[in-house]
């Protein structure tokens, strides 16, 4: 059943399989002609701006999103497909992985409001440089028409400069007061949540969020942004958004029963994302600072090396490092390369060995980094701590977390999955 199940996946993803379901959802687009569309893209923070702008839309409007992070080809379609004429807006995140991608997003799509949170070196294997990512990002805008929005980050330079001469209007936020929304007295050490001060034209809010991490400023202003031009009252939705908790499997902070924080922060193992967790993870506070690490998404290097590098950074923000995967050694070898003491460097071939060694040394005031490649699928050490789990397969082709994967949890354990509260 499982190879089924694996083979439907890359089906899923060809061409000829989503070419009938392209042009239905173009044709429905079409139709929908009540419906604003909201697309948005960027190298980093898509699926927590889309989370936070669907929930502010959806307080007072009829709204539709995209489901989890399903941004790729099929999610696309499927989230287009999935709006009804009654929707007053479809918030659709928009992901794309080479050249070329993002003109057939944006045909089918047709978006009448663009929001683009950053250009960050993701992709390396296919986006050789930022300038190209840049360019690809901003095909996006290409279908935008004279009554249409464009939604900046001011404070990156590449997405600031998508603007250009066009028939749609531009407005941006950052930390510049230039900007249209801006941000200051930005801070969120853990465990501290992130919080900040929003300045929207001459009205200043304070804003204490659920979100861990300062690197998500960004998108709750690109949310508050948008929202305030559907609409949407700021002072209204800034204690809103201060009761939105964390997107699962990024950044969400859950209190295991051996007291330890767990920070699962493993949907997405890019190098950016990466850099970010362990920024955050640098300046926590907390007995001991375990990192738990698999390897980074593919790049041009061997995964010898990405590991190697990987272990080398741990080092310097984590008092524990626990590598798990084949190549694990290649981490331990550079965390003590890095000067971590050999006995506070792990290293493990198999998931099981590792949900081992976490059962049984993580202990009340540890705060534990869970994070990696998004194919080795590394919520199983979660839900592993919590019971039994019935899958434990060393190769998968499905993306995104285990969470609503069927063939994870044996019945026990899904009876248990809402018992870490959220720390």
């Amino acid at each position: 059943m499982s190879s089924l199940n694996d083979i439907l996946y890359r089906l899923q993803g060809s061409f000829l399989y989503n070419l009938p379901f392209a042009a239905a959802a173009a044709i429905w687009r079409r139709l929908l002609l009540r419906t604003t569309f909201i697309a948005i893209t960027g190298s980093n923070g898509k699926t927590t701006t889309k989370d936070l702008l669907a929930g502010l839309l959806a307080s007072k409007y009829p709204t539709v999103k995209t489901l989890a992070n399903a941004n790729g080809r099929f999610g696309l379609l499927r989230t287009i497909l999935s709006v009804r004429p009654w929707h007053r807006f479809a918030v659709v995140e928009v992901g794309i992985k080479a050249p070329g991608q993002m003109w057939r997003a944006a045909l089918v799509t047709r978006p009448d409001i663009v929001v683009i949170t950053s250009v960050a070196a993701e992709h390396k294997q296919n986006f050789l440089s930022l300038e190209v990512t840049a360019a690809e990002k901003a095909k996006l805008l290409g279908r935008l028409g004279e009554n249409s929005l464009a939604v900046l980050n001011g404070d990156d330079e590449r997405v600031r400069d998508m603007a250009g001469p066009g028939m749609f209007r531009s407005v941006y936020f950052g930390t510049s007061s230039e900007s249209d929304m801006w941000a200051d007295a930005i801070s969120g050490n853990w465990p501290e949540r992130l919080r900040f001060r929003v300045h929207s034209g001459d009205q200043t809010y304070a804003l204490a969020t659920r979100l861990v991490g300062t690197h998500w400023t960004p998108s709750v202003l690109a949310a508050l942004l948008t929202a305030r031009e559907c609409g949407v009252d700021v002072a209204a939705a800034v204690p809103q958004v201060a009761r939105m908790e964390s997107h699962p499997g990024r950044m969400q902070p859950v209190r295991l029963a051996s007291g330890a924080v767990l920070i699962r922060d493993e949907q997405n193992g890019s190098a950016g994302t990466t850099e970010a967790a362990f920024h955050v993870f640098r300046q926590a506070r907390a007995k001991r600072r375990i990192a738990i690490l698999s390897d980074l998404t593919k790049d041009n290097r061997t995964a010898a090396q990405r590991i190697f590098a990987l272990g080398q950074a741990a080092a310097q923000v984590a008092d524990i490092v626990v590598f798990t995967g084949q190549e694990s050694r290649h981490g331990v070898r550079g965390a003590v390369l890095a000067g971590l003491n050999q006995e506070c460097a792990f290293g493990f071939t198999g998931l099981r060995a590792t949900l081992s060694w976490l059962q049984q040394n993580l202990r009340e005031g540890d705060v534990a980094l869970l994070k990696g490649n998004h194919f080795h699928h590394l919520s199983r050490l979660y839900f592993g701590l919590l019971g039994p789990v019935a899958c434990w397969k060393e190769e998968c082709t499905r993306r995104g977390l285990c969470d609503t994967c069927p063939e994870l949890l044996s019945p026990s354990t899904a009876l248990k999955q809402d018992l870490p509260a959220s720390g």
